[in-house]
């Protein structure tokens, strides 16, 4: 008797908490490129800060633009990152960018580790 009962106990307890893994909030965390080594502590530090309120809150984090940099710029994976969101999700999407930019009274940039993006729509020459 207590087999059939469990049984659909957990199957709703199961698909409650797919639910719940599947809509809590992701926060894409990225940290630009420091340029003068004095930020890199700051820009480290603020990533550290919203990581461990991604863990208490039980949000999903990405973090990238820490460590090592490799043959993958960063703006590729903030890409990719965005681009492996689910789109019907009622989760919440956080786009948190700890650095600086430029802005030319027309357009803010927000300075990535990597080589630089051309616009699509920009010339070359």
């Amino acid at each position: 008797m207590r087999k059939y009962f469990l049984v659909p106990l957990l199957l709703v307890a199961s698909t409650f908490a797919a639910d719940v893994a599947i809509d809590r909030p992701t926060v894409v965390v990225v940290a630009g490129a420091p340029g003068d080594s004095e930020f890199t502590t700051v820009f480290d530090s603020e990533v550290k800060i919203w990581t461990d309120v991604c863990a208490h809150a039980e949000a999903k984090s990405v973090i990238i633009g820490t460590g090592a940099a490799d043959a993958t710029i960063d703006h590729d994976r903030l890409k990719q990152a965005l681009a492996t969101e689910p789109k019907d999700s009622i989760g919440e999407l956080w786009l948190v960018l700890v650095g600086h930019g430029t802005f030319d009274g027309k357009e803010a940039k927000f300075n990535l580790r990597g080589r630089t993006c051309p616009r699509p729509n920009s010339r070359s020459g």
